[in-house]
Formats: C-alpha cells, sequence, structure tokens
C-alpha cells in the first residue's frame, strides 16, 4: 500500500459552533463550510484550515444523532481527536493488502452520493480499518481522483 500523504485529522468536539468559533477566532483558523455527507452519518462537521505555509485540515465533528453508530460514538469520545485520514493511492489495492494481513477493514464507500461530489472531490471513495485492528485508533483510508485546493473544504 502507498499512502500519499495524511489527509486530515478529525476531532470530536461537545459544541461545533463553539468549537469553530475558538479555532476562528481565537487560532485564526479558515473555516470551511459545513459538510453535507454527515447527517447520513449522524453528525455535523466542518473542516478548519490552519497554517499559512502548508494549510492543514482538522475536521471538527459533532455527534447529532444517537440513532446511528459514527453519531453516537462521536458524542459519547466528545472532546477528543478520533479519526486520521490518509490518502492512498489505489483503495481497492489497500484494503486487499490490508486484509491479507488479517486487518479488519469496512468496505470501500463511494462518497460522492453522500455530498463529497459537492465539495470538489471527484471520484472519492474511503474505508476504515477498524479500531479492533488499529490499537484502538479510528483510521480512515481514502482515494480520489481530483480534489478541491487546499484551504476549500
Amino acid at each position: 500500500m502507498k499512502i500519499k500523504r495524511l489527509l486530515c485529522d478529525n476531532a470530536a468536539v461537545v459544541n461545533l459552533d463553539e468549537a469553530v468559533a475558538f479555532f476562528r477566532d481565537v487560532l485564526g483558523a479558515n473555516m470551511a463550510p459545513e459538510m453535507p455527507h454527515g447527517k447520513h452519518f449522524g453528525f455535523r462537521a466542518r473542516g478548519a484550515w490552519l497554517g499559512s505555509e502548508e494549510p492543514y485540515r482538522l475536521e471538527l465533528i459533532q455527534g447529532i444523532d444517537d440513532q446511528l453508530p459514527l453519531g453516537r460514538s462521536t458524542r459519547k469520545l466528545a472532546p477528543r481527536y478520533i479519526v486520521v485520514s490518509l490518502e492512498v493511492e489505489n483503495i481497492d489495492e489497500a484494503i486487499a493488502e490490508l486484509r491479507a494481513k488479517g486487518v479488519q477493514v469496512s468496505d470501500k464507500m463511494d462518497m460522492g452520493p453522500t455530498g463529497f461530489d459537492k465539495l470538489g472531490f471527484k471520484d472519492c471513495y474511503e474505508c476504515m480499518i477498524l479500531p479492533k485492528s488499529a490499537c484502538g485508533l479510528g483510521i480512515e483510508l481514502v482515494e480520489f481522483k481530483k480534489g478541491p485546493p487546499a484551504g476549500s473544504w
């Protein structure tokens, strides 16, 4: 598996609006619009772009729906970091390689229908390495053919 770069970190927050205000007003982060796909998974999320030379995205996530597993777990974990996103060159090969090593990983999911296409990602797919297989950590693998420029999503 070839990892191209660390794509972003995710932080569970108790109150998204307060977290946005802190990162924007105190730390000077450039805030992205709310991510449209979150409601499908039970959370609200916005990206906070930090840094001027090489902007880095920290995704702030608030659980809003306890009926959905990700919404419930995000709310229970807040406040703390929960997922690291890694951009991979080929998600199908990454999944096959991980499974061959006995790692539990979700199936590939097309993120376009969940709203990622509206953010400027083309042919965007992701999967999750299950925390049981990753020392309790959430690791997301993402592949996309074309993404929006840094600082815009």
